[in-house]
């Protein structure tokens, strides 16, 4: 049997006479299309006109790269206290009125982005339904609506976004965890040694080896001083992990580091409204310090990002939260630093949801690809309107 091939082109015309009708439709065009195209004369075509081209767009100008994040998370806390908006907590001293956190409004201001603060925007929302501790760090660390819903489950089946990011790094001390709480370490890792985690009192991985005597002094010393104003003997509180932390990024300076603080849930379910205060006010000078940290590294041309978020928020009644309680699914998100958009108390353009932190976190670090192209940036989910 011949083979036509159909090109179209006038040069190949008296070749279609060739082809049967029945060959001309199997390859989709009509009969009738054989006869115009014989038909018409070879006349040559005038010239086309051409229009020249313009510039090229410009391209896209390159993400600045970003070479460390610390995210650091506060348990249990109410978005309206950090960003004093609305009534304060039930019970609480006229007197304590404002954002509990003035020193990282004023971070965002200068460099930074705030979510999940304006009524009319989308929120920052735990997906729950428990909206208890260990299922809200689940949600953040694993990218997924968990089962869990209490504080007693096992340790994450789940790879977390903290496990990806440390396949991406050279060093065994990169990554890691230090938080108040030692039920935490079942959400950062699937893994026990998969990186450095010092969770409590009582848990530390083996993954690094402490070799920094004022870091492992740190450490050692906690231990002898668990407990309040946690309900657990081995509830590490929140100034030692925070000298821990500090310490941790002088000796190490890793890539990513979580810090869990947790006094404020604690004080919180004691219905201690001026220590839940005092709680965030630490923090506050915390994260005013680490920007200090960040202002060293800037000057060896290291530049980082602080992530800072919480598990869930509270209800009503100020000293619970649970699945009874809706609002208390309400977190916040705020970033600040090298990279941050520089976007104040912005409007979310959707509802943000704390599970979505890997690939925040993986967007700025570019460690992972989402759906087979670079995560997106914190920026996207901005709104452009005012």
């Amino acid at each position: 049997m011949r083979h036509c091939f159909l090109y179209g082109v006038a040069l190949l015309v008296p070749w279609l006479g060739a082809c049967d009708r029945a060959q001309v439709s199997s390859l989709g065009m009509k009969p009738e299309a054989i006869s115009v195209m014989q038909a018409t004369p070879n006349v040559p075509a005038e010239p086309e006109t051409v229009t020249p081209a313009g510039p090229p767009d410009p391209a896209p100008a390159p993400r600045e790269a970003i070479s460390r994040v610390v995210l650091v998370t506060i348990d249990g806390v109410r978005w309206q206290d950090v960003f004093g908006v609305g009534a304060t907590p039930y019970g609480a001293d006229p007197s304590q009125s404002g954002p509990a956190m003035p020193g990282l409004l004023r971070l965002v201001q200068l460099s930074g982005v705030a979510l999940g603060s304006r009524e009319e925007c989308g929120k920052v929302l735990v997906d729950g339904p428990s909206w208890v501790s260990l299922p809200g760090y689940l949600e953040i660390f694993t990218g997924q609506r968990t089962q869990c819903a209490w504080n007693e489950c096992p340790r994450t089946t789940q790879r977390t976004f903290m496990e990806e990011a440390r396949t991406a790094f050279e060093s065994d001390t990169d990554v890691a965890s230090i938080a108040s709480w030692d039920h935490l370490e079942r959400a950062v890792s699937s893994e026990p040694d998969a990186f450095f985690v010092s969770s409590g009192t009582r848990y530390q991985s083996h993954a690094v080896r402490a070799t920094d005597e004022v870091f492992d002094g740190l450490i050692l010393e906690a231990q002898g001083h668990g407990g309040a104003p946690g309900g657990s003997p081995t509830y590490r509180p929140d100034d030692r992990t925070a000298d821990i932390a500090l310490a941790y990024l002088a000796a190490y300076r890793p890539r990513l580091l979580h810090i869990g603080f947790g006094d404020a849930d604690e004080y919180g379910h004691q219905g201690d409204v001026r220590a839940y205060m005092t709680s965030l006010h630490k923090t506050d000078a915390f994260l005013e310090r680490l920007e200090g940290v960040m202002a060293t590294w800037r000057k060896d041309g290291d530049k980082a990002t602080v992530l800072v978020t919480t598990d869930h928020g509270r209800a009503k009644n100020f000293r619970d939260h649970g699945f009874w309680a809706p609002e208390s699914a309400r977190s916040f998100l705020v970033a600040f630093g090298d990279g941050a958009p520089n976007a104040g108390i912005a409007c979310a353009k959707r509802d943000v949801h704390v599970k979505e932190m890997g690939s925040i976190v993986h967007g700025i670090l570019g460690t992972r690809l989402c759906d087979g192209v670079p995560c997106a940036p914190i920026e996207e989910l901005i709104s452009a309107g005012p």
